[in-house]
């Protein structure tokens, strides 16, 4: 993926029926750290504010949409299945920042804490830096 180029995973669903409040987050987390189009495929007259919140988030955008272009990539994948399945992806951004994202893939209907050490994002371990929740 690319300026001019970019992949396409599909439409969100994000405010259909079938995908929970957090998996809507999390679609739109990936979308976005892939550098995907966002087509919505969902009735905006219907729309709950809480999925029109996730869909119209500027900052969140602003990571899909960043000039450089560059697709996220996965960094780290957990090695079990199940409920404790989780990803991290990472995604270079144009003056030299990132984006990453911490992708709980767990299939139990849990919340679980999950957490990155920065070498794994290619970040040097003793440097400053500032981190927000997008």
């Amino acid at each position: 993926a690319g300026p001019g180029h970019f992949n396409d995973p599909d439409m969100l669903i994000i405010g259909n029926d079938g995908l929970s409040y957090e998996q809507s987050k999390a679609q739109m987390a990936l979308w976005c750290i892939m550098a995907a189009p966002l087509l919505m495929g969902n009735d905006l007259r219907n729309l709950a504010p809480e999925m029109k919140a996730i869909l119209t988030a500027k900052e969140v955008i602003a990571v899909d949409q960043d000039p450089l272009g560059k697709q996220g990539y996965r960094v780290a994948q957990s090695k079990g299945r199940g409920c404790r399945a989780h990803e991290v992806w990472v995604k270079p951004l144009a003056g030299g920042d990132i984006a990453f994202v911490l992708w709980f893939r767990g299939v139990c209907g849990t919340h679980t804490k999950l957490s990155v050490d920065w070498a794994t994002l290619g970040i040097d371990p003793s440097a400053k830096m500032n981190a927000r929740d997008l």
